[in-house]
């Protein structure tokens, strides 16, 4: 059943709450429009997937069906969500609102005005729901509401003020809003940062061609030195023989460009002490009880 609509444009976006007869009950978002005409078959024929429903005409047929279809394949839906986050509007509903929140960095990101920024739904099958505007921000539409923080906006949001370059910088984002429960996010606006793939299919691909040219190998490969077996820091400062070397691939700068990252990661967030959600905290004796005990239970 609908909990709740907020209008924009010709379109509503629409929180469905779900029940069960075992379970939770979940939340829904599904932005909806319905018309009929040239624009409308465009986007339906373009993708069918966004269709939802024929609506038959009152007057017995005379008039064609309107379509009920997935607004966040109309362009200019896309676009006026985008529009909102710039303008920090508020799209009022029956028992909440959405909200729509832009960061500092929003306008560097975005770019000029002027500039036309064509909006398309990316092809990658996932949970979430993505918009991109040319080749400057792309829009993730949550489909399932959660209440509460959301991790992407709220360390990505840190990590943009911290002016870390090394991570898709966040230009906004959108939350639904009701006074009965917490709000939660609706989507997040970030920087678009065409890629190739993550380091994890990255390192699963090194992994494999390792045992591939291991297994063509007439004998053993040269063994690591046995200071470096079980002590990582030791494996840092190993000089890796040419056949090793070879063995391994370039992976190694992978890996190697990885940590520094990742380090880089940890001391930005450690650097916000204004904030006590990402301030450090001292490894205490029962900090690390706690988390023994935390993994002997799972």
């Amino acid at each position: 059943q609908a909990g709740d609509a907020a209008a924009l444009r010709d379109a509503r976006l629409v929180i469905f709450d779900v029940e069960y007869n075992q379970g939770e009950a979940e939340s829904y978002v599904l932005p909806l429009a319905l018309g009929h005409g040239e624009q409308v078959e465009r986007v339906v024929g373009q993708t069918p997937q966004a269709l939802v429903a024929y609506v038959a005409a009152v007057n017995d047929g005379e008039d064609p069906p309107r379509m009920l279809y997935d607004a966040t394949y109309d362009p200019a839906f896309s676009t006026a969500l985008l529009d909102a986050v710039d303008g920090r509007r508020r799209l009022a509903g029956r028992s909440g609102e959405v909200a729509a929140s832009p960061t500092r960095a929003f306008k560097r990101l975005r770019g000029p005005r002027r500039d036309r920024l064509d909006a398309h739904v990316g092809r990658a099958e996932q949970s979430n729901t993505s918009v991109v505007f040319g080749d400057r921000l792309i829009l993730k539409l949550f489909r399932r509401l959660e209440h509460g923080l959301n991790p992407d906006i709220e360390i990505g949001a840190a990590l943009t003020d911290a002016r870390f370059e090394h991570m898709p910088q966040v230009g906004g984002w959108l939350a639904y809003r009701s006074r009965a429960l917490e709000p939660a996010a609706l989507g997040i606006v970030q920087q678009y940062m065409p890629n190739a793939g993550d380091v994890w299919e990255v390192t699963l691909d090194a992994v494999s061609a390792y045992y591939e040219r291991a297994a063509a190998m007439d004998g053993a490969p040269t063994d690591l030195p046995g200071s470096a077996i079980g002590d990582v820091l030791a494996a840092r400062s190993i000089d890796l023989d040419e056949e090793m070397a070879g063995m391994i691939g370039a992976y190694i700068d992978v890996a190697r460009l990885l940590g520094r990252r990742t380090a880089q990661l940890h001391r930005a967030l450690a650097e916000r002490a204004d904030d006590a959600a990402f301030a450090p905290e001292p490894f205490t004796a029962l900090y690390q009880r706690s988390l023994v005990q935390t993994m002997r239970n799972q």
